[in-house]
């Protein structure tokens, strides 16, 4: 059997290379064949929402945890200028 020749792909969704294999690229034309490329491109688009906003919430959880030390660290800081602007 002959090997399907492998093309070098930029992956939007992951920001690596990754290799596409001749055979996907004849899998998504029939699809798009088989579907319509409204359809196709649809259904494309619904997975990438899914895929960012499954990113989106691990960095909101990130975020969150920031902003929190970041308000422990402000109350501490404004507890002390009330201190010192007090004794002072």
């Amino acid at each position: 059997p002959v090997q399907s020749p492998e093309l070098p792909v930029q992956s939007t969704i992951s920001g690596k290379e990754d290799i596409m294999e001749v055979d996907t690229m004849q899998m998504i034309g029939q699809f798009i064949s088989q579907y319509g490329f409204p359809i196709v491109v649809s259904a494309a688009l619904f997975w990438y929402i899914v895929v960012e906003a499954r990113s989106n919430r691990k960095v909101i959880e990130e975020l969150k945890q920031v902003l929190s030390e970041n308000t422990k660290v402000m109350t501490a800081f404004t507890d002390l200028v009330k201190q010192v602007t007090r004794n002072g």
